[in-house]
């Protein structure tokens, strides 16, 4: 769903999504003995991408308001019903909406009021309804997903992810992804990479856990030091011939960091390399400032 307020395209009026998310869906959800999470409660925003599609592909349950045509939550609905053929619930503010791809989904329609004792009694009876509905896919799974009802022979696809060596299910991504991050947090880094180490054997299609094991390797010590340094280029090395900026900016501050402890000018010009490729193709501040540091290092030691 989308956040905060936002108009109704078809309605017209403004609604007010934090307070659905937070009167009606959450608590419902809650009381249905989920755990709800919302796109902006992950806690990094640099995984917001990765935890939206690991979440849409591995919850248990996905509840979807489209009200305001919002396009991203109508393309985030699209992606689930590709990937699994149950347990999507689709809720909807009333208005003069038709949208063809979706007629034969069952739909929770609500009126938005903006006056407290309206919207109270409003939200009281789309909760008992939201309660029912989930209480009703438990008991009997039936397919909701367009696309599994009409092509009916095709199969969900399995993250190998979720399986352990033993046949044992894992931990879903998006947990084990959130523990990693809250141990790095706490500075905890030895644990943390261990984390990212298996996340990344796991998926290895996503350059974000090897960026996170080099960052673990050297900020575990402290001190720096250069055989750290060393180890998290050699980490990170392997997926360094790209345009991405996170990368390149990880191998900027390795080489920025051996500088500092070597002074020597070829570390330096690494820094800047890779500064400079990242800057030049996205100009965005974090490289770009770090570019221009790097600049000035370099002229610490050029005569």
């Amino acid at each position: 769903m989308g956040y905060g307020v936002r108009r109704d395209l078809s309605s017209g009026k403004l609604i007010n999504l934090d307070s659905i998310y937070k009167e009606i869906i959450k608590p419902t959800v809650i009381d249905c003995g989920y755990e709800c999470i919302r796109g902006d409660e992950v806690l990094d925003s640099g995984l917001i991408d990765e935890s939206m599609y690991y979440g849409i592909l591995e919850s248990d349950l996905v509840v979807a308001d489209i009200s305001t045509l919002n396009p991203n939550a109508l393309y985030e609905l699209g992606v689930r019903h590709g990937v699994r053929r149950f347990r999507t619930i689709i809720m909807m503010e009333t208005g003069d909406k038709f949208i063809f791809d979706l007629n034969h989904s069952r739909t929770i329609t609500y009126t938005y009021h903006r006056e407290k004792d309206l919207f109270d009694k409003e939200a009281a009876t789309v909760r008992e309804r939201l309660n029912a509905i989930i209480k009703a896919i438990e008991l009997e799974e039936k397919t909701d997903s367009p696309i599994y009802h009409f092509i009916n022979d095709l199969q969900e696809p399995q993250r190998l992810g979720r399986i352990s060596v033993k046949g044992k299910a894992k931990k879903p991504i998006y947990e084990r992804i959130k523990e990693a991050i809250e141990l790095r947090n706490k500075e905890k880094y030895k644990e943390a990479f261990s984390l990212f180490e298996a996340l990344a054997k796991d998926i290895q299609s996503d350059p974000f856990f090897i960026q996170q094991m080099a960052l673990c390797t050297y900020k575990g010590e402290n001190p720096v030091t250069i055989e750290a340094l060393d180890t998290a280029y050699s980490i990170i090395s392997p997926i360094s011939d790209t345009i991405d900026p996170e990368t390149n900016g990880l191998v900027g501050a390795i080489f920025k960091r051996r500088f500092f402890l070597t002074r020597a000018k070829s570390d330096i010009d690494a820094a800047i390399s890779a500064y400079k490729k990242a800057y030049n193709l996205f100009n965005d501040y974090y490289t770009g400032e770090n570019l221009a540091f790097c600049l000035l290092l370099k002229a610490t030691i050029v005569t």
